[in-house]
């Protein structure tokens, strides 16, 4: 009996092997599906398993109505080093577009911060606007420094926007050779690759005392077997390699 891993994330089974031959046969499963023997917690690839690897024999046709619904067929998923790769030349680009205007607020916002000792940049919330005009003085707003910060984001954000909706990439996914799709494996598109994945999950980043701890377990995520951080399980997403 074996439980394998469908397209859509999920766990079917356990199953007899005939089940799996039929999936199989029927292209909703491939050598690279991820698949465990019941009683169990190994997961390997349909490949590792003699019964289902090249040259196993001809799969019985697959017959109405037969075992649990067939998941969709697996893409390979993209290796943990290599997505650790794109998201640090993602953040080279990040500094690039928004690093100069840090840079010129930089001095404004020490001096701001010294004005009153016992407050820091980060001593209050985020999201309380009286909080930060109680801290900064905007009157003194550097407009150029400002001017290039905005700038710069707004550019980064297009940008993203642009890449992950039409091709499910960013710069950094791009040079490192993978990509976002659905779980079916369809095109991840504005909502999934973006919206979803990419601006919720910062705003729940962004939440006081909340946002680092989900940042946390959202990396440790990537060492489950099927690769998925939350932010793919918020948006119903994982990375694959390119082409």
């Amino acid at each position: 009996m074996y439980t394998i891993i469908g397209g859509d994330g999920k766990e079917y089974g356990p199953v007899p092997a005939d089940q799996v031959r039929a999936w199989l046969a029927a292209g909703r499963a491939n050598l690279d599906t991820q698949v465990k023997v019941f009683g169990t917690n190994e997961w390997k690839r349909l490949r590792d398993f003699p019964e289902f690897g090249a040259g196993a024999g001809e799969a019985p046709p697959v017959m109405p109505g037969q075992g649990a619904p067939a998941p969709a067929a697996d893409a390979e998923l993209a290796g943990r080093w290599v997505r650790l790769g794109a998201q640090l030349l993602d953040g080279v680009v990040t500094a690039v577009l928004i690093g100069p205007g840090i840079a010129m607020l930089l001095p404004w916002i020490i001096a701001q911060s010294n004005a009153d000792p016992s407050q820091t940049i980060f001593s209050r919330s985020p999201f309380a606007f009286t909080s930060l005009t109680d801290q900064f003085s905007f009157s003194t707003l550097p407009v150029a420094g400002a001017t290039v910060l905005v700038t710069g984001w707004l550019v980064l954000i297009v940008i993203q926007i642009i890449l992950l909706s039409l091709r499910g990439q960013s710069i950094g996914k791009i040079v490192a050779g993978v990509r976002i799709v659905r779980i079916d494996g369809q095109a991840a598109g504005f909502v999934h690759a973006w919206l979803l994945r990419n601006f919720v999950v910062r705003i729940i980043c962004a939440v006081p005392k909340v946002g680092p701890l989900f940042w946390l377990t959202d990396v440790l995520f990537i060492f489950s077997d099927s690769r998925r951080c939350l932010h793919d399980r918020i948006a119903g997403t994982r990375v694959v390699k390119a082409g």
